[in-house]
Parts: C-alpha cells; structure tokens; sequence
C-alpha cells in the first residue's frame, strides 16, 4: 500500500511538504538523532537534565590537591629560588606571572617542577608546578 498526499505518492525518497499534513499527528521521537550542532537547531529548546551525570568535581576549589597545577617557585634552597625540571619540592611558594609570591606557601605535599627557576630576576623564577603527593 503506498502512502498518497496531495496526489503525490510518497516512498523513502521524497520530500514531504509541512503543508499538507493536517490532522493528529504521532510523536516524533529524536532518540536516534545525533551529530547536530547548533545551527541545526531552533525555537525554545526544553532545560537539561543533568541527574544521570558522574565522576564530576565536588564544585569545591582544588588548589593545592594532589594532581593539581599551579604555576610557582621552590624557595628555600641556597640559590634562593632554584629549581630544574623535574625537581620535586615541598618548599613551594604560588606566584603570579611576573614571579611574585602571591602567599606564604602551597598547602604543603611535594610538587615537581615542569621547568628551570634558577633567578633571583622575578620574571625567570616561575614555572609550572605538578603536586603528585
């Protein structure tokens, strides 16, 4: 049985026009929809549902835990604010990008730096630290 509106006989291969449908229509369901992007999109789209989600950050701030970056200096060294890529310290100090402390110290544990501080010159005494523990 072929499906027929508006005297054209519709298979898999036609478009069909908006305007000649009329009457109750079925659901669509969009289950299977994938791949698009926000130019394929339009009108009032409903909220998002976010309760299925996992694995997600406490929302807390995590600086100074384990695995975070930050960018830094070691101090406490007899050069004053030595340090190789991949030195490990626990005498950190955050800073901002000009090399200036930014407070006493990081929340203690052991970071690794990911680049060479070895200037008392404030704009060469920075790099970005690892804390591994």
């Amino acid at each position: 049985m072929a499906l027929v509106v508006g005297g054209t006989t519709v298979t898999g291969t036609q478009v069909l026009d908006a305007t000649k449908l009329s009457g109750n229509l079925p659901a669509l369901n969009a289950s299977s929809l994938t791949n698009l992007d926000a130019a394929d999109l339009s009108g009032t789209l409903p909220a998002l549902d976010a309760s299925n989600l996992t694995n997600l950050p406490s929302g807390t701030d995590s600086a100074g835990a384990v695995g975070s970056y930050a960018l830094g200096m070691a101090y406490g060294y007899s050069g004053g604010f030595a340090a190789s890529a991949g030195t490990t310290t626990s005498s950190f100090r955050y800073t901002n990008v000009h090399g200036n402390s930014t407070s006493s110290s990081a929340s203690g544990g052991t970071w690794t730096a990911h680049g060479t501080v070895g200037s008392s010159s404030n704009d060469s005494r920075s790099t970005v630290f690892h804390r591994i523990s």
